[in-house]
């Protein structure tokens, strides 16, 4: 009501659009600024990520958008350029709504709308994941996107960089009920809003702003659409790895789903296959045997670690192994209580020992916490009674450490309390303590680091 008379009065005074928007768009903008300050503690951080010419922003959908609402507004005052949203077409047929999304530059999103807004200079901000986002998505911050790729042609088509936006904690401020089969039916076959959120906490809200992904002519939209859902898992430190043997030792995640990464990344690098030892427990189930044979995944008898060593080849072991992937958690605490065989293998063939650990695994996945009765089973009958629990989409960045010679003077024990020290020094000097999964989330969307 508020944009409708501002307008009407405005167009007494002059013919020109821009000059009757400008009024009520300063006026709603302070307003929602100051909601923003003043109930959520509203930041806004990268800003200036965001060029003076025509970009797209790819942002999270909330259960609610508030927070771009928010942002919009903040933009405007701080550049004085409004930003162009695209919208579910159900608002823009909502009674009164048009005047208020006229005001702040909303449309229903044509791609020929979208192109135009560009094509003039303007930024234009998408979220791909939209409605199914919004009310499907949980604490989780999964992405919802399906197979859109549309914005990914549409920037190429456009020529311009696209930027990915993200609000931390939105999900808290609003929530969607938990997702029922039923209710996700009658969306997908109806595409009506059957249900609603519940919230508006007063939480803090920082809407961060990563990095441009530059136009590039040589890249496809399917490329892009992958690239803009955030840059996935880096290795760093490959070149401590010797041409020939060596023994990795690892940090065990809860899954080690960073070290079958890491082999196939090494494969593609190097074509040189890494000997992992397994756990007994994984070749007694059936039809599994044949999928660890391809990975050269061993039990890990000494003879065989110590002839693979001597044949020239990488071997990896986690000396904390189960007993770290059930009752290790988010500190990254080594668990080898008096392992050091592995430091009598390298002795014995002679090899160093390289270090090796990956930022954030922990937060990919977790166990549940541990319980007094759940580490008794396992310490005495050797029975995993937990499960992991996750699958999140964090970053992951495997760190291989420099290696520790072969020294014929250093006794196990040693080598073995050396080779524990470097370990726990890498971990530190990549890994946030206490874990953060928000924050290990958020990093996806991080310029990827470079080796120092």
């Amino acid at each position: 009501m508020f944009a409708i008379i501002y307008k009407r009065i405005a167009q007494l005074k002059s013919n020109h659009s821009d000059d009757i928007l400008d009024g009520p768009r300063k006026a709603l903008s302070y307003f929602w600024d100051l909601y923003g300050k003043i109930w959520h503690g509203y930041e806004l951080h990268g800003l200036e990520n965001i060029p003076e010419g025509p970009c797209l922003i790819i942002f999270y959908h909330g259960a609610i958008s508030i927070d771009h609402l928010i942002f919009v507004a903040r933009y405007f005052i701080l550049t004085h350029r409004m930003c162009v949203s695209v919208i579910d077409r159900f608002f823009v047929k909502l009674p009164g709504l048009k005047s208020l999304l006229e005001t702040f530059s909303a449309t229903s999103g044509t791609k020929e709308e979208c192109l135009n807004a560009l094509k003039n200079g303007q930024v234009v901000a998408v979220s791909p994941g939209g409605a199914r986002e919004a009310y499907f998505s949980d604490e989780t911050y999964k992405l919802i996107w399906g197979n859109r790729k549309g914005f990914a042609q549409l920037a190429i088509d456009a020529k311009v960089p696209i930027i990915p936006m993200y609000t931390e904690n939105i999900r808290e401020a609003y929530m969607m009920p938990k997702e029922r089969r039923l209710i996700r039916w009658l969306y997908e076959t109806s595409r009506l809003p059957i249900i609603s959120p519940h919230g508006g906490f007063p939480v803090k809200l920082c809407a961060h702003v990563g990095e441009p992904i530059p136009y590039d002519p040589n890249i496809t939209a399917e490329e892009l659409a992958e690239k803009e859902a955030g840059e996935g898992y880096e290795l760093h430190g490959l070149e401590n790895i010797p041409e020939g043997p060596a023994l990795l030792i690892l940090y065990h995640g809860a899954v080690s789903i960073d070290h079958i990464i890491f082999v196939a990344r090494f494969f593609i690098l190097t074509h040189r296959m890494c000997v992992s030892v397994a756990h007994r427990y994984f070749f007694k189930i059936p039809g599994l045997q044949s999928i660890l044979e391809v990975f050269s995944v061993i039990p890990g008898t000494k003879e065989e670690c110590l002839d693979a060593l001597k044949k020239g080849q990488v071997v990896a072991i986690a000396p904390g192994g189960a007993r770290e992937a059930l009752f290790s958690d988010d500190t990254y605490k080594l668990i080898w209580v008096h392992h050091k065989g592995f430091a009598q293998l390298a002795i014995d063939a002679k090899v160093p020992i390289i270090p090796m650990y990956t930022e954030n695994v922990r937060e990919a996945y977790r166990m549940p916490k541990e319980r007094k009765l759940t580490r008794w089973l396992y310490e005495t009958l050797g029975l995993s009674v937990t499960a992991p629990c996750g699958g999140l989409p964090v970053k992951l960045r495997t760190h291989i450490g420099e290696p520790i010679p072969y020294d014929p003077n250093t006794t196990a024990e040693e080598l073995a309390e050396k080779t524990k020290t470097a370990l726990q020094n890498l971990i530190q000097s990549h890994q946030q303590i206490p874990g953060s999964i928000w924050k290990a989330l958020l990093a996806r969307f991080d310029k990827p680091q470079k080796d120092d």
